[in-house]
């Protein structure tokens, strides 16, 4: 039977004493063994680049299952593999550029560039990974295959010409993106084979495969770069280029998604030969010779890419020019779409500050509501303060372009139509009753000049640029929109349907809690859900969000973040980071958030390595105890340690507690709840209905902290006393008279000193 006065007793001094590490820790330096130069000639030469600005994005190499090799370039290798359970594409330098400091240097300056570029329309980035320099792996979304191979397999009758003007629409739209981003980003290989597609949902992404910054480096972009059928004049003639050579390119796309083919392919000279490469590039770089065009091609398509591939570059209209006539003939009758216009013929396009402020009109926060990613942002009154700046002045254009809350505005105007809808439907008939039933917003109503504000905004929505000058008018929105959003997504019964629902809606976003928005990323689901989040002023930081239907750990972190300065101090050292808690009301669905920072891996599968290590492991157990003394100082208990609740995140940071829900103060009456192997023998005769009822108490702590303790140091963390029962049998044989860890303690890897306070805690 469990003596919990003994354990109480061994916890403080175990508090105190926190184990005797030293006596355990036998750190033995390698011993240095001389190389000849036979052997040094067969070890590969690890590169010195500097990966440090990585680490933001690093992702543990035991979560990278690698499965197949899907394509293969003049420099990288793509794999199929899985991050987590979800499928990936990995891409690596070739074993022959691994060791090359130069080649690891520009990958890794094109991951930094890729982590930047965020936007529906490129390959999405997830991370990136390593263990040394020469297994740098970039790992993106998974996508099904890329747009050659789906034209070079579809008959050409058999692809929907609307298809065909999504596909084109969807690039253009990726190289808006890039174009305008403050680090003005030139693609440089935009073909058909760096177009991907995803067949179920028709997602056509653009892979940033040799992207570069062109105001960093502007003299010395690399003549010949990309593939030679879709090089823009400009690029043969090793002449200065810019953004006008991706849009070349594109028009050679235009002709593939027009006849399936390859450019020039089966071209002939005048004896009937095939056309040699360099009378190709001679044709192109004298202007006598472009793409082909299937004579059923819809005339405005040719002009739009005979417009693309103008010989002088300055005339070539910009991807956002493109993108938005696209829409505009999607939108339109087929009668309608018979001519293009873009802009008089020799004027040159806008700079790219002067292409966004085209994107900026009175009809902006129109188009930011009806984006779940950007309407939060309607309520952050700063930001829309500079938006305004924008409506007034052009040149605040770049003060602007580098805020990261710009990366979704960019994305959502340029790729949504605007109305007046979403708004109207938030200010309906009930807007005065929906403003009084929410906090935040009921104290508006007693301004009668707010009133006849939102009386005028109701009546003409028309009028609404006028009043966001009011810091009220976009809290109001952005409460109102949330109930719209609701009211038209479906409802859910469970969490688990709520779940089901959000993992299978891949690419899209809902607003979660304050400007953080939920995204359709399940990392796991059990009877809470963990779900990745992202914020717009932080999208770099890497955020997920626990939903559950039970309100216990917001509560613990709302009474935590109210103690005084100090302690909260030794709460976000020792327990996981939280930004953001509170009820929710996820699409339709009512439940709790936490918003947390995400850890590398928890403690259940960094085992393997911390046994492998004593001073890793000691270390880990140390920042453990520490972390339990802190719970208790602050009058709680944690309720549930165990390895899966302790979490790496990172050198700096270490080990943290996470899994609050269980938390409770001392003296409480316990509820039914319990991980069976860390489960003390009073909790078990209470979670077998032995006993009426269980009071809360520094021991449980302590009994599951030691059992934590068995598996850090017994091999594969597999305790001997229920190694040959089942599962569901544990409580039982926990409950039993006389249970004791008798043959785990023995076997543990530990000093008699230190079995002998293990005991004392298991007692």
């Amino acid at each position: 039977m469990g003596n919990k006065v003994t354990r109480n007793v061994a916890a403080k001094a175990a508090d105190d004493e926190a184990f005797d590490v030293k006596e355990d820790v036998n750190i033995k330096r390698p011993k240095t063994h001389r190389l000849d130069a036979m052997q040094y000639e067969y070890l590969p030469t690890i590169p010195t680049v500097d990966l440090h600005a990585l680490e933001l994005f690093q992702l543990r190499v035991g979560d990278i299952g690698i499965m197949e090799l899907v394509a293969r370039g003049t420099s990288m290798n793509v794999f199929a593999a899985t991050f987590c359970a979800t499928a990936v594409a990995v891409k690596q330098l070739l074993p022959g550029k691994q060791s090359h400091d130069r080649a690891t240097e520009k990958f890794v300056q094109r991951i930094q560039l890729h982590s930047t570029a965020m936007s529906p329309f490129i390959v999405s980035f997830v991370g990136v990974a390593w263990t040394t320099p020469l297994d740098l792996m970039l790992v993106t979304e998974l996508m099904d295959g890329d747009l050659r191979t789906f034209l070079e397999t579809s008959p050409l009758n058999a692809v929907d010409w609307n298809l065909k003007f999504k596909y084109a629409c969807d690039i253009a739209s990726a190289l808006a993106y890039l174009h305008m981003l403050r680090l003005r980003i030139i693609h440089r290989d935009i073909k058909s084979r760096k177009v991907l597609v995803r067949a179920a949902s028709l997602e056509c992404k653009l892979d940033l495969g040799m992207l570069h910054e062109i105001e960093y480096d502007i003299e010395t972009l690399t003549a010949g770069i990309g593939a030679v059928r879709w090089m823009a004049p400009e690029v043969f003639l090793d002449t200065h280029y810019d953004t006008c050579a991706d849009m070349y390119s594109f028009g050679v796309v235009l002709s593939e998604l027009a006849t399936h083919r390859i450019p020039y392919e089966g071209l002939t000279n005048t004896r009937g030969a095939p056309m040699r490469f360099l009378a190709i590039v001679n044709g192109v770089v004298n202007g006598t010779l472009k793409p082909e065009f299937t004579p059923d091609t819809p005339p405005w398509f040719v002009e739009l890419a005979m417009k693309c591939l103008a010989l002088e570059p300055k005339i070539r209209p910009t991807a956002m020019q493109v993108a938005n006539l696209i829409k505009q003939k999607m939108a339109q009758p087929c009668e309608e779409t018979n001519n293009v216009s873009l802009q008089p013929p020799n004027t040159p396009p806008s700079n790219p500050a002067t292409a966004m402020t085209q994107l900026f009109d009175d009809q902006i926060f129109f188009k930011l509501a009806q984006c779940p990613a950007t309407m939060p942002l309607l309520g952050d009154f700063e930001f829309v303060t500079k938006l305004q700046a924008i409506l007034n002045s052009v040149d605040k254009v770049p003060d602007l372009v580098n805020d990261p809350r710009m990366t979704p505005v960019l994305v959502a105007l340029a790729s949504t139509q605007p109305s007046t809808d979403t708004i109207a439907k938030a200010l309906g008939p009930d807007m005065i009753s929906n403003i009084a039933s929410k906090p935040r917003t009921i104290q508006f109503l007693t301004d009668p000049e707010f009133i006849i504000k939102l009386t005028s905004v109701q009546q003409d929505v028309s009028k609404l640029p006028l009043y966001m000058d009011d810091w009220r008018m976009g809290t109001v929105l952005t409460e109102l929109l949330r109930d719209v959003l609701a009211l038209d997504s479906p409802t859910f019964d469970t969490l688990k349907d709520l779940t089901a629902y959000i993992g299978q809606e891949k690419g899209k976003q809902w607003p979660l809690i304050n400007n953080f928005v939920l995204c359709a990323d399940i990392i796991s689901a059990s009877n809470h859900t963990i779900v990745r989040v992202e914020h717009p002023r932080k999208r770099h930081q890497v955020w997920v969000a626990k939903l559950s239907d039970q309100r216990h750990e917001v509560d613990f972190f709302d009474a935590v973040y109210k103690l005084g300065p100090d302690d909260v101090a030794r709460a976000t050292r020792h327990f996981v980071q939280c930004e953001e808690w509170g009820e929710v009301k996820v699409l339709s669905y009512k439940c709790f958030a936490v918003v947390m920072e995400r850890g590398l891996a928890n403690c259940a599968e960094r085992l393997p390595l911390l046994q492998v290590n004593d001073f890793l492991r000691f270390s880990c157990l140390k920042e453990v105890l520490d972390a339990i003394r802190v719970v208790h100082e602050l009058g709680y208990i944690h309720g549930d340690i165990k390895l899966e609740n302790i979490v790496y995140f990172g050198d700096e940071a270490g080990y943290k507690l996470i899994g609050f829900d269980n938390s409770a103060r001392p003296g409480d009456l316990w509820t039914k709840h319990c991980t069976e192997v860390y489960c003390p023998p009073e909790m078990a005769k209470f979670m077998l209905g032995h006993t009426d009822d269980l009071i809360v108490s520094h021991a449980i702590d302590v009994w599951c902290a030691a059992v934590l303790v068995l598996k850090l140091f017994v091999h594969q963390g597999h305790l001997l006393e229920f190694m040959a029962i089942n599962n569901e049998d544990i409580l039982n044989e926990i409950a039993k008279p006389g249970f004791s860890f008798r043959a785990s303690i023995a076997a543990a890897d530990l000093s008699e000193r230190n079995k002998e306070w293990l005991a004392k805690c298991l007692d």
